[in-house]
């Protein structure tokens, strides 16, 4: 079983969140960091878990791209909800 805890953000001012927008981040192992396959598991096992109804995500996770990564593209594939990947983004 995949190891991994998602930690909910609670950004009481932001306007995303009086609109219903819920934050969470996965936080994941060190050896995570060294394994793209590994990471790209961790991060799918989170969305199923939490079943989002939209992700937002940056073009890179840790030192992994969703447009060069084998695992990373895959998992495009494998999340079961609309993705949007930004170059750049900022959460307010």
């Amino acid at each position: 079983m995949t190891e991994y805890s998602v930690k909910c953000e609670n950004h009481t001012n932001s306007v995303l969140q009086q609109a219903g927008v819920e934050f969470n981040e996965i936080l994941m192992p060190d050896e995570a960091l060294e394994n793209g396959l590994h990471a790209s598991d961790i991060i799918e096992s989170a969305l199923n878990d939490a079943e989002p109804d939209l992700l937002v995500v940056g073009a890179s996770i840790l030192k992994f791209s969703f447009l060069t990564d084998a695992p990373f593209i895959n998992l495009l594939y494998q999340i079961k909800c609309p993705v949007i990947v930004s170059r750049h983004f900022s959460i307010p």
